[in-house]
């Protein structure tokens, strides 16, 4: 039997070659759970490529959920990754579905809100979701992990970093991404030694929890592994989410002698941080944070950004087949380039639940109970999973097994460090 890659392939060429022609066709089959932020104005649809389902019967459908965010400040991460997760979703039903049901999903936006977050789960788990993807940010996941055990209802994220947050869910909760610790461990000596530095200073967002737990815990303590000076360390530069003037916290930067900078925030700031670098003649190498592989970032630092180094679990100059037309897929389905790396573990997340539940003879009649249960098992003794963000493996741990990539902007275009 072909594999969900080799059929994406398939699906992928073909749904292009649609899209070429003018052809029609249905929607995908996903469906959203309207919110007010939702319908704004401000947040504009996603189109994927038309995909028409070819069950072996039209029974009852199995539906899983997606908790994300389509509003506020992550919103670039969210619409990729609702794009990434419809391509998924249609691919898997042009191969046949789960045991010849359809697969569905409902798309719920908590506008990076945690209480919303928890809402979502609530809502999810009592309208009988086999699994659920997401959440976003850590500290949605922190909020929702800690209640899945008690619902037990199996839930993936594929980008909350921050260590610990797993095991609030007594593995009921999954990460298909790596740890901030992690990713520092593989990029932190791959920028000291591109760029030959032995100190550096930190700066980071103390209200962005995500930002806070990287720069107080995970850096340091990597920093010390790999023989890095962290010169500030009692006292790092820091500022406040949403700020918008960076004026003064790069000029506290240039007052240090150290050799790079190590710059931890959510996009829309480490892009405002990088176009003041610029305009102030800082040229110093910068180690930022996965959530910064982002459109607002990009867009905010402009195209002279230089000697940015981003960890990633995605590497954007594979050549794999599948990997590409996955890339190709999302550039239609999202014209506003990059993609955020992230995208592909969701991608990934749908095809593993899909491949889980065929083995375990799930479809659309089985009871939620008994087919969450049998996705939990599947998951904890999933290995060697062939992902287009490369190879996936649980193997009776909660936390994925990941490849780490270290890429690095050069005149605002992203490309491997090596």
């Amino acid at each position: 039997m072909k594999s969900w890659r080799s059929l994406f392939v398939l699906f992928v060429l073909a749904g292009l070659m649609l899209v070429a022609c003018g052809g029609g066709g249905e929607e995908p089959a996903a469906t959203a759970v309207a919110t007010e932020s939702q319908e704004s104005a401000d947040t504009p649809e996603v189109e994927t490529p038309p995909a028409e389902p070819t069950t072996e019967e039209d029974g009852s459908p199995v539906t899983i959920g997606l908790v994300t965010d389509l509003s506020g400040r992550f919103i670039t991460f969210g619409k990729d990754i609702e794009a990434a997760t419809n391509l998924a979703v249609a691919a898997v039903n042009e191969a046949g579905g789960i045991n010849g049901s359809p697969l569905q999903v409902e798309i719920v936006d908590t506008g990076g809100e945690p209480e919303q977050a928890v809402v979502a789960l609530r809502d999810l788990a009592d309208m009988g979701v086999f699994a659920i993807s997401g959440p976003l940010s850590s500290g949605e996941a922190e909020v929702v992990f800690a209640q899945v055990a008690q619902l037990q209802v199996p839930i993936i994220t594929g980008t909350a970093n921050k260590e610990g947050i797993t095991e609030l869910g007594e593995s009921w909760a999954f990460r298909n991404t790596a740890t901030n610790t992690a990713l520092y461990l593989v990029a932190m000596p791959a920028w000291a030694e591109a760029y030959g530095v032995e100190t550096a200073v930190l700066v980071y967002d103390e209200a962005e929890p995500v930002s806070a737990a990287a720069a107080q815990f995970a850096i340091p303590g990597v920093a010390a592994n790999v023989g890095l000076d962290i010169v500030n360390k009692d006292e790092p530069i820091t500022f406040a989410r949403g700020q918008t003037d960076f004026a003064t916290t790069v000029q506290r930067i240039k007052e240090s002698e150290a050799d790079g900078l190590i710059i931890v925030s959510a996009p829309a700031e480490a892009g405002l941080i990088a176009r003041e670098l610029i305009r102030q003649g800082e040229t110093r190498p910068v180690l930022g944070h996965p959530a910064q592989n982002s459109n607002s970032f990009f867009e905010q630092a402009g195209e002279e950004l230089n000697d940015w180094v981003l960890p990633s679990i995605f590497n954007p100059g594979s050549t794999d087949e599948d990997t590409v037309a996955y890339m190709e897929a999302m550039a239609a389905a999202d014209p506003e380039p990059p993609t955020v790396p992230e995208a592909a573990n969701y991608y990934d997340i749908i095809l593993m639940l899909a491949q889980v539940m065929n083995e375990a003879g799930i479809n659309g009649d089985t009871p939620p109970e008994e087919a969450r249960v049998a996705i939990q098992e599947g998951l904890l003794a999933l290995t060697n999973f062939n992902g287009v963000a490369g190879e996936i493996s649980f193997g009776g741990n909660v936390d994925a097994e990941k490849t780490v990539y270290v890429n690095v902007v050069k005149n605002g275009q992203v490309e491997p460090l090596r």
